[in-house]
């Protein structure tokens, strides 16, 4: 009898075990399958092929009013071997994204046989372009980077993707502090980061010359908790 209990205690006691193991399965993968997606978009790998050199090369290193506002080199035309160079440091960043659209259904597209997702790329988000080295990766500190090809701004796709880089480097990347700059002229851009929850954390003044006058460069940045606030994770 009291054999017959300690076996039926035991049953009970692994059932219990075996029941905590699957909740926290899961809880860990819960919505883990649309983790490189978010509401509109979709965000992949940049892969090293002629299409996304080419979308690179075209709609976003030689278009000047992209370079006007996201970027502080000089503004000239770029060769392919410069949008490569370019390509080469995104490649070592922590993260980098083609920013998609998923594929539009068609009526081709509806029948029975799975089809291959062909997204279009409308821009690219980085996090620690160019690599963070050992000896500053202890800070845990991210810059982000976002540019968009010009059909395509206006439409909330920016915001869309900063959130979710911001969710994927305080979720996964274990970062503690994400930052990122504008010129004082792009004022679209500094009313974004703010909406956001972003801070302003200071400016260089008269850092950028464009065009024949002198604007600010202004960073902002959000930490861990300011980002646990905004999700409800943590109260103020």
């Amino acid at each position: 009898m009291v054999n017959q209990q300690s076996k039926e205690n035991e049953t009970s006691r692994n059932t219990s075990e075996g029941q905590a193991r699957d909740n926290t399965t899961k809880m860990i993968t819960d919505g883990l399958e649309n983790a490189y997606r978010s509401d509109r978009l979709i965000y992949r790998a940049m892969e090293n092929n002629e299409a996304d050199s080419t979308f690179l090369h075209t709609h976003l290193e030689n278009d000047p009013v992209n370079i006007a506002l996201s970027d502080l080199r000089l503004l000239k035309p770029r060769s392919s071997k410069q949008s490569h160079s370019v390509t080469e440091k995104m490649e070592k960043a922590v993260l980098t994204v083609m920013i998609c659209l998923p594929q539009e259904s068609t009526a081709k597209d509806k029948s029975d046989e799975p089809q291959a997702e062909t997204p279009t790329p409308v821009g690219f988000l980085s996090l620690g372009w160019g690599g963070i080295s050992t000896d500053m990766a202890q800070h845990r500190s991210v810059g982000l980077g976002i540019t968009l090809a010009a059909p395509y701004r206006g439409k909330g796709y920016g915001s869309e993707a900063i959130n979710w880089a911001l969710d994927w480097a305080f979720r996964y990347g274990n970062f503690h502090r994400v930052y990122l700059g504008t010129v004082s002229y792009n004022e679209r851009a500094q009313h974004l980061y703010k909406k956001l929850g972003f801070v302003e954390e200071g400016r260089s003044r008269e850092a950028h010359w464009f065009n024949r006058k002198w604007y600010d460069l202004i960073s902002y940045g959000m930490l861990e908790h300011e980002w646990e606030v905004l999700r409800g994770i943590k109260k103020d």
